[in-house]
């Protein structure tokens, strides 16, 4: 189904799981963290393979709470995207999904990344700046960063972990390898007790409304404030 010109698949109707489904998508684009329609309320949490591919107009995005995954080709093509706004779940970037991306000037990975795929960032010839806020230098594929200038890229990453990165394949090529800048390490405690807030389950369903503690809340996984928070 299509709803305000994004079109998604339903992959787990039990749980309410969508994906993002190719489309002609131009401009900016953000994508929500639940949707729903006249079956019901769903979580986006994931996108299909390719689903942006070739989007030679679109220029950012910003991803949903829930995606983790950022499959094959998804961005592959997208010679005008310019913005991606990865939140903090995002734990892999699979195979050519930035591929050809050449209007890319920055890039922010999150503390959560593990595995980036063969080719992800080949020919995004404009990053002059990258940040990685994993501690431990993620996994890198053949020829992940092939095409970026690695003398006039700079690679931002913590600042315990610089020597790891200097030693890591396919992070080792950068020759300016730098702290984090202030503000940017992505790694932090989730403070909730100073404020209210709402509780999410995995399914993109509110549990709590404008609460202040999390206690009384069965063990389990919730999102909160786009964070996803364990309560054993």
């Amino acid at each position: 189904f299509n709803q305000d010109g994004i079109t998604y698949e339903i992959v787990d109707p039990a749980d309410m799981v969508v994906h993002v489904c190719e489309g002609k998508y131009t401009g900016d684009i953000v994508l929500p963290t639940i949707v729903s329609n006249q079956n019901g309320t769903y979580v986006v949490a994931g996108m299909m393979p390719g689903a942006f591919a070739n989007c030679t107009s679109l220029k950012s995005v910003t991803l949903s709470d829930f995606i983790e995954i950022i499959p094959e080709n998804a961005f592959s093509g997208c010679t005008s995207l310019e913005t991606v706004n990865l939140k903090t779940v995002v734990r892999e970037i699979q195979a050519k999904a930035f591929y050809g991306c050449k209007s890319l000037v920055s890039l922010s990975l999150p503390a959560n990344m593990l595995n980036i795929g063969t080719s992800a960032f080949s020919g995004c010839s404009q990053l002059t700046k990258i940040t990685c806020k994993a501690v431990i230098p993620p996994t890198c594929g053949e020829n992940a960063f092939f095409g970026i200038n690695k003398y006039l890229c700079t690679l931002y990453v913590p600042s315990e972990s610089i020597q790891s990165y200097k030693e890591a394949d396919g992070w080792k090529a950068f020759s300016a390898i730098k702290p984090v800048e202030e503000g940017e390490s992505g790694i932090h405690s989730v403070t909730v007790a100073d404020k209210y807030f709402d509780v999410y389950n995995l399914k993109g369903q509110k549990v709590r409304s404008q609460i202040m503690t999390t206690d009384g809340l069965p063990k389990g996984i919730y999102i909160i404030n786009g964070n996803k928070v364990i309560v054993k």
